[in-house]
């Protein structure tokens, strides 16, 4: 069973699925590709609101990622882009 490491709602009503990753691991490409397509299908759905997911390698550097996201939330999103 995946458990992200951080569920984020924004002020804009976006929910972010974080994960802080630091090392890759045998199960990490899965893991992500899986969350991707979760939120792919939630956000199709449209019943839970709009959803994105994250990956963070330098957690300095989180809030300039979530800041970019913020900023591009109205455009198409490419799920299986790696931010």
């Amino acid at each position: 069973m995946y458990e992200p490491d951080f569920l984020v709602r924004l002020a804009t009503g976006l929910t972010l699925v974080i994960e802080i990753k630091g090392q890759q691991h045998g199960d990490t490409d899965a893991k992500h590709q899986a969350a991707r397509r979760w939120v792919t299908a939630v956000n199709q759905s449209g019943r839970l609101g709009r959803w994105d997911f994250l990956v963070c390698r330098d957690p300095r550097g989180l809030q300039f990622a979530v800041n970019g996201i913020v900023a591009t939330q109205n455009r198409i999103r490419v799920p299986e882009l790696e931010r």
